[in-house]
């Protein structure tokens, strides 16, 4: 599973982010919707 995470804080992001790779899920971190939503249609327009 892939996991997409949108946390502005650099703290708690890279905490949730090891966190959730050592529980053996792929994870992409970024710090803004926009980046996100940049993300999610550049990895659903690659299938």
């Amino acid at each position: 599973m892939k996991i997409l995470l949108v946390e502005d804080e650099n703290k708690t992001g890279s905490y949730m982010k090891q966190g959730l790779t050592e529980a053996g899920y792929v994870t992409d971190w970024v710090q803004d919707g926009l980046t996100a939503q940049q993300q999610v249609f550049a990895e659903t327009t690659a299938w």
